[in-house]
């Protein structure tokens, strides 16, 4: 399986006992994973066939940078403050 046409490493392929169905289990699965993934299959004619489906990860958002400190102001004054987060969905901040 490929990501950008990269492998993955973290990335398992095992066929079912009782099927014909293979699974892909990522460990551990993390937002960078989202994008498109490409599965390869080799037939015994030795053609690949190509499947690639897009992969999104629902993440809870996380702070990436904010003002560390208290700050103290007058009345009247300009201010402005860092907030900048991310996740899936794209975080609301207010």
């Amino acid at each position: 399986v490929l990501q950008f046409n990269q492998p993955i490493p973290r990335l398992q392929a095992i066929h079912g006992t009782d099927s014909p169905d293979w699974y892909l289990i990522f460990d551990p699965l993390d937002r960078d994973d989202i994008g498109n993934l490409t599965c390869r299959l080799t037939d015994t004619n030795l053609r690949d066939v190509y499947l690639t489906r897009f992969l999104n990860v629902i993440s809870e958002p996380v702070v990436l940078e904010s003002s560390t400190k208290d700050i103290e102001v007058s009345d009247g004054d300009s201010v402005t403050l860092i907030c900048n987060a991310q996740g899936y969905p794209t975080p609301k901040i207010e």
